[in-house]
This record gives structure tokens, C-alpha cells and sequence, in this order.
């Protein structure tokens, strides 16, 4: 299949925007211009980072996201294997084709540096037959990170054919930090040799990434970073200055001024938790101290922030969305009372598989019986869950796949005289379980609401004539897009629903007050 040629253009995503701006009645300040880039982006951008083709639900939500004037795509390889940037491919050619939407209008942005899954197989094969990666950064087992030239000019060609384009318009370095992080993890102490290589590294990739602007496959780049907006002094800490300075040594190596080169737009986390870009002002340059956000201002680049919804303090995620629970409720005695029928259930069950001699042993070497504990394990996880995503994993990667293999070797060997009882009482557990995980669930969006209200409430009092028109996840994505110098928000927006709740944040002027806590990065708040 021939790949849909062009890229985003300044011209078609202007027109765009204003196109948007009238026929969905956004606010004028719903796109934001790229800086040096000149294109035009919706001020909240599509993330797929849990995006899968085959999930039809993340196919309604990119094609509705397009639809309603979201034209900045944010994706990477090691986002679900490549299924994300196949999505996004399928998804395009299929509106390009239909003539619904123009390849010049939408800024496709992926990114390289992660080694996981197909990828990390392919590079370890590489590695057996004597042609590895050079400078290959071994974390983990299952996680491998490299952004040495040969790996970058190896990964555009199957980012590019995935996502069924002959253009990418932006291309990060994603997470290059994890050479920091393993020479942490390695107990290396010379930090000075370490940042050194480390930029280093950087200069050697910002080279290889003008080479692919100059011969068409990319049209920007720049650096996607969790460590960007990290205090000054931590040895894992990406300095945005002296990125920029192994971007000028570059440049002067080619004999190009910097502000011909490409080096265009950076990425890091930022939510109303993590303010830090804002409101630390601890990056030095010239003898003056600034923020994050104000350097990137500086230097002209372009400001993609990601998990506006969630944040990290102290090692706690926390949601920055008012999930479903039902107030008044004492969740700590209906989860117990939940648990404790489960358990019920499940020592009448063992009672019967031995009185019915139906005990036999499983493929993984354990007795039938002996599964039936799911009560106690529920009770046992419990006060280790601190967010929900913990539980949705552990069902999807334990309970349920256990559950399911358990109950249908139970069923298969149930004897005729029993069957209808059998299956009766197994339905019974398989039914209380899904009610008391379904109460859990809303146990944690209660605790969770609990420790992140007082945000809200913060808001509300700032801005009362938002206060009942907003959700609190559209508050908390007004926030981040409000920041001064945020360019475009970036939101997982999984299902058609997430879209539209989302998206309405583009009707609203910038918030003049921000609702959040400037601090002084020396105090311990």
C-alpha cells in the first residue's frame, strides 16, 4: 500500500482551525501556534499511549476526535507494540480517503528511543548475529532504550510505514533519560562523565534527526522528557539548557545558524499537581534563575504537556477526575460485607467439591480447591491498592483469567447428578465477586475524590461562573491548558464519551487566574 503523501501544512492547519473555531463554536484560542514550526494545533491533542487498533471503542474516539477539530496526534512505538500508530494509520487513510479530512491538516507526532516488545526482540536478534545497536541502554529485561543513530534511522522507517505516511511532522526523543537512570541503577559516581556522555549522546541524535528532515521522512523534532521539569542538581535531571546546547554544537558542526535547524518542540508532564514547569523558577541561564515554561519560551520551542488527568507526588498517582461512587456510602463495611459473602460462597463450593470428589489437580500443579480463595486474596490486596489502574491490572492479568480457566475445568468435570447445582453455585461466586470488585472501584474513585477535592473546591472559589458548567476533569484539563506557555494538552481520550466530555474545555477562554500553588523550589512544599 502506498503510504498518503504531504504533511502538516501552516496554510491547511490555519484554515482548519478556523473552519473549527466557527462550525463548532471553540473559543478563538482553541488552537495554538506551533512556534517556529508555524502550524496550527488544537489546544488539547488526541494521546494514544493505551491506544489499540483492535479495540473498536479507540477507533470511535480518534475518528470523533478528528471530527470535532482535535488535529494533533500524539503516539509512539512502544505505545500497546505498535498498535497505536497502527490505529492512527487506519484511521487516517480511511478519513483521507472518504475525503473528510486532508493529510495537510493534521500533526502526527511520534517518538523513538524505547526498546519493548517486538521491538526490543528485534534488537536482541540483531545482537545474536553480531550487528547490535551501539549505545544500547539495558534498563530491564523487558525494557531496553538506544538513541544512537543507527537505532533512530532503523525505527522512522516502521513508525512511517504503521502509521501509512511518507511524512512524519514531529519526531521526540522519548525518555532519553534512562542513560541517567542506569547509571543511577549501576551505582556510577562520577556525575560529571555521565552528563557529559549523556549530551553527548543527545548532540549525535539531534544530528541524525536533521538527516531525516533533510531528506523528507520528518518534518520537526525535538525531546519528550519526564526529567525536563525535575529540581536542578538530581542526577537524573534533563537540563533544557544544555539539551539546547548540544542542539547548538550540532548546528555549528553543520554550519547551520539554530534558528534554521528543526529542533522545534519538547514534552513533559504537567497537571495540577505538577506544576513545577510553572512555578519553580530554579533553571539558570545568563546568571538569572527561570521556570521550565519560561526557558522553552526563550528558546522559541513549541509545548506538548501529557497526563493532565494524572498525577505523580511522592510515588502516588492521583486522578484529577471525579469517578463514579455514590455519596453517603461507608465503602469500608460494604467492601468487608462484600468480601466476607465471597468467602461465604467459596467454603460452601470447597465443602462441595469434596463432597462430590471432583477435587483433582489443575495444569499448575494446584488442586481445584485450593483456587477457590478469592475472597481472601481481595481481602489481602486491598489495603496495598492505592488507585484503581492497580486493580483493573491485577484483574486483567490474574483474577479474571484464573477465574474463568478455574471455573470452566470445574464445570467440565461437574458429574451429570450435580451439573445444574454445580453451575448454579459457581455463577453465585463468579456474580459476588463482579459486585464486590465493582464496590471496590468505586471505593477507590471515593478515596481518591477525598484526597484531590480540595482542588476543585480551589477552582470553584477562583472561577465561580465555571464552578457548576464544568466537570472536574474538564477543570482540571482548563488548567493545564491555561499555563502560559502551553502550547497543546494531551489526553488519552479512549472512548467516544472521554471525547466529547473532553473536547469541551476548546469552547473556553483561558483561565486569567490559575487555581494552583506557586512555591519556592527550596521549601519542602
Amino acid at each position: 500500500m502506498m503510504p498518503i503523501s504531504g504533511k502538516a501544512e501552516p496554510a491547511a492547519t490555519s484554515a482548519f482551525a478556523q473552519e473549527q473555531i466557527q462550525y463548532n463554536g471553540y473559543h478563538p484560542d482553541a488552537y495554538r501556534r506551533l512556534g517556529k514550526t508555524e502550524l496550527t494545533a488544537s489546544r488539547l491533542g488526541f494521546g494514544t499511549y493505551r491506544c489499540h487498533l483492535n479495540n473498536s471503542l479507540h477507533t470511535q474516539a480518534l475518528e470523533l476526535a478528528l471530527q470535532r477539530g482535535c488535529n494533533l496526534v500524539d503516539t509512539a512505538p512502544n505505545y500497546m507494540d505498535g498498535m497505536a500508530e497502527e490505529l492512527i494509520g487506519e484511521v487516517l487513510t480511511t478519513a483521507i480517503r472518504a475525503g473528510s479530512l486532508r493529510r495537510e491538516e493534521v500533526i502526527l507526532v511520534s517518538k523513538v528511543g524505547y526498546l519493548q516488545g517486538e521491538d526490543l526482540s528485534r534488537a536482541s536478534r540483531r545482537e545474536s548475529r553480531g550487528q547490535p545497536f551501539p549505545e544500547v541502554v539495558k534498563f530491564r529485561d523487558e525494557l531496553w532504550h538506544c538513541i544512537h543513530p543507527d537505532c533512530i534511522f532503523d525505527q522512522i522507517d516502521r513508525t512511517l510505514k504503521r502509521l501509512q505516511v511518507a511524512t512524519l511532522d514531529v519526531y521526540l526523543l522519548h525518555n532519553p533519560e534512562y542513560f541517567l537512570l542506569d547509571a543511577l541503577q549501576r551505582g556510577i559516581g562520577d556525575a560529571t562523565a555521565v552528563f557529559q556522555e549523556f549530551y553527548q549522546r543527545l548532540e549525535m541524535a539531534f544530528a541524525a534527526l536533521e538527516d531525516l528532515v533533510e531528506s523528507g521522512k520528518i518534518g520537526y523534532y525535538g525531546i519528550s522528557s519526564n526529567a525536563l521539569p525535575l529540581e536542578r542538581g538530581r542526577r537524573d535531571h534533563v537540563s533544557l539548557v544544555e539539551v539546547w546546547r548540544a542542539y547548538q554544537r550540532m548546528c555549528q558542526t553543520r554550519g547551520l545558524a539554530p534558528e534554521k535547524g528543526h529542533f522545534a518542540v519538547v514534552q513533559f508532564p504537567f497537571n495540577w499537581l505538577e506544576t513545577e514547569a510553572l512555578t519553580v523558577k530554579d533553571k539558570p541561564l545568563e546568571g538569572q534563575e527561570y521556570s521550565l515554561l519560561e526557558l522553552v519560551r526563550r528558546f522559541g520551542l513549541a509545548v506538548l504537556t501529557n497526563r493532565p488527568l494524572n498525577a505523580i507526588r511522592r510515588k502516588q498517582v492521583y486522578r484529577l477526575a471525579r469517578y463514579n461512587f455514590r455519596e453517603g456510602v461507608d465503602y469500608p463495611r460494604e467492601v468487608q460485607r462484600g468480601i466476607e459473602e465471597l468467602q461465604k460462597l467459596e467454603q460452601v463450593l470447597r465443602e462441595n467439591i469434596a463432597l462430590w470428589e471432583v477435587d483433582f489437580v489443575l495444569k499448575n500443579g494446584r488442586k481445584l480447591s485450593e483456587h477457590f480463595h478469592y475472597g481472601e486474596s481481595l481481602q489481602q490486596i486491598l489495603p496495598r491498592l492505592q488507585e484503581i489502574a492497580q486493580l483493573e491490572q491485577l484483574l486483567a492479568t490474574h483474577f479474571v483469567p484464573q477465574l474463568q480457566m478455574v471455573g470452566q475445568e470445574f464445570v467440565r468435570r461437574l458429574p451429570r447428578l450435580f451439573f445444574r447445582k454445580g453451575q448454579a453455585h459457581l455463577q453465585a461466586i463468579f456474580h459476588q465477586f463482579n459486585h464486590t470488585t465493582r464496590i471496590i472501584r468505586e471505593y477507590l474513585n471515593f478515596r481518591n475524590y477525598r484526597l484531590v477535592s480540595h482542588l476543585e473546591k480551589r477552582f470553584d472559589a477562583a472561577h465561580p461562573e465555571l464552578a457548576s458548567r464544568l466537570t472536574f476533569s474538564q477543570k482540571a484539563l482548563l488548567v493545564c491548558a491555561s499555563a502560559p506557555g502551553v502550547d497543546v494538552v494531551l489526553n488519552g481520550m479512549r472512548t467516544p464519551d472521554y471525547v466529547r466530555d473532553s473536547l469541551e474545555i476548546l469552547k473556553y477562554a483561558p483561565l486569567e487566574t490559575l487555581p494552583i500553588r506557586f512555591f519556592d523550589h527550596k521549601s519542602p512544599e
